[in-house]
């Protein structure tokens, strides 16, 4: 146990050169790659422009305040100053040990005990990934689509305010799927890329199932080429755990918290579970759920039909395969939190020319403004309580608790029918939209708004009927 606590606890020291040396070496990737852009000086010119501004926007919102997230980084950097192994020491460190390294480094430049430039070197770090994001959307895909990603809502309110690692783990997610996305990759590029993936898992398990899911892509090789890449990558990540595999505590600690890590959102948060919910009796929902043994036989349920959905998808050889995977990821999940509307940026970004992406990136940034782990409280705090009949009513809890479900429902319904879109051109969805008339448009949208929105308000005006005819519910009151 004492070897184990002794490796598990990384250098401090080397932390910090690591996220000192990570911000000139970026820029400097950054430059090179802007000046190789095969663009007109103007694009370029803007979208070296918007990297600024995202850059200095996601710092300037981390200097706000932070987040309970945020706090259990503290307590991470805490702990491993004080010698102590994260995934024995507490139940709340889910992710791979880069992340407990990383932030002990930013605890060496800037104590968290001095303000927020602890957050604000976290919030730095996470907009120079998605500036490097950006960089390679330009680069593979259009001027427009790194524009949009950079320069969404979304990417300023959860890398900047909130600081999810997300968007580092799609970072790699998308160098993996860049190196091999046309198929037939050279063998330097198909390590490349199964290196890459597995490193995207040892930060945060987005891609849990895509190298698996590539197993059945042919346009990746031969079987024996795909089984090399899926042991590849899911080989580095169990390689990135083996100071802690070896002592059976901390090996149960890493397999509790992170390999069977569960949200702490409410499971049937979300529009599959709800619209379920809603269209059964509550025998029949109450039956299913004995079926399926609960919220977490329910969640490996659907991590199976997940893994089905993307074999078959793979086994047909959809060109934008990583992105399906994304947003039928996203669109699917049993649970979902504000904080997972960044997964499917990237589809939105590439997809620019679809109406259903702009959809998403609307309601995607107000579910995310409207959490109480977001910047929104700020404002929703300030202003004043609101009486009704003899009630009053916080307007951050209304906005955090219906108004932030209607968005993550409607959210993922827009996801679903981007979703819709790629799976109807076999991939092909990043050429422009079918010519229709404006009003098919707008009953398209309205059609989409609609399949988010029921599902979220029908219970909140279900509560409300009883509230106020019965008296016996009462909604957020002060």
């Amino acid at each position: 146990m004492r070897g184990a606590v002794q490796i598990a606890m990384p250098s401090s020291i080397a932390a910090e050169v690591f996220v000192l040396a990570a911000f000139p070496c970026s820029a400097a990737v950054l430059c090179r790659a802007l000046a190789r852009l095969p663009s007109e000086s103007r694009k370029k010119n803007l979208l070296a422009a918007a990297i600024v501004i995202s850059i200095a926007a996601k710092i300037a919102l981390a200097g706000i305040g932070h987040n309970n997230d945020v706090g259990c980084y503290i307590d991470y950097n805490n702990l491993i100053a004080q010698g102590k192994n994260l995934y024995t020491a507490i139940d709340y460190y889910n992710y791979g040990p880069f992340w407990g390294w990383f932030v002990s480094g930013v605890g060496r430049l800037a104590s968290p005990a001095s303000g927020e430039r602890f957050h604000m070197w976290i919030a730095a770090f996470l907009a120079v990934s998605d500036a490097l994001t950006a960089v390679l959307l330009a680069r593979f895909y259009s001027w427009p689509a790194a524009m949009v990603f950079l320069l969404s809502p979304v990417g300023f309110l959860i890398s900047g305010y909130h600081s999810q690692i997300e968007t580092v783990a799609l970072l790699l997610g998308l160098t993996a799927w860049l190196q091999v996305r046309k198929g037939n990759p050279r063998p330097r590029a198909l390590w490349t890329s199964a290196v890459c993936a597995g490193l995207s898992l040892a930060v945060k398990h987005i891609l849990a199932l895509f190298p698996m899911c590539l197993l059945f892509w042919r346009p990746l090789g031969r079987l024996r080429d795909r089984l090399l890449y899926a042991a590849a990558a899911y080989g580095v990540l169990v390689a990135s755990f083996l100071p802690w595999l070896g002592d059976p505590v901390s090996r149960a600690g890493v397999v509790k918290h992170v390999l069977f890590y569960r949200s702490g959102t409410a499971w049937g948060t979300a529009w599959l579970p709800t619209v379920f919910t809603l269209a059964l009796p509550a025998s029949a929902s109450a039956a299913l759920l004995r079926i399926v043994h609960g919220p977490s036989g329910a969640e490996e349920l659907w991590l199976v039909g997940l893994a089905t959905a993307t074999a078959v998808l793979a086994h047909k050889r959809f060109e934008h395969l990583f992105f399906l995977y994304l947003l039928l990821l996203f669109t699917t999940a049993p649970q979902v939190g504000p904080s997972y509307v960044v997964v499917p940026m990237l589809a939105a970004a590439v997809l620019w020319r679809c109406w259903e992406s702009w959809m998403f990136v609307f309601f995607a940034g107000w579910a995310a403004f409207c959490n109480t782990d977001n910047v929104g409280m700020f404002v929703f705090r300030a202003l004043p309580t609101l009486h009704v009949h003899g009630h009053s009513y916080y307007v951050a809890d209304l906005m955090s608790g219906p108004a932030t479900r209607l968005f993550l429902l409607t959210s993922q319904a827009c996801a679903g029918a981007l979703m819709i879109r790629l799976l109807r051109r076999r991939g092909s969805g990043v050429t422009p939209s079918e010519t229709v008339r404006i009003r098919t448009r707008l009953g398209r949208v309205a059609a989409v708004a609609a399949a988010g929105g029921v599902p979220a308000l029908v219970p909140w005006a279900q509560a409300l009927i009883a509230h106020y005819h019965y008296g016996k519910v009462m909604i957020f009151p002060q």
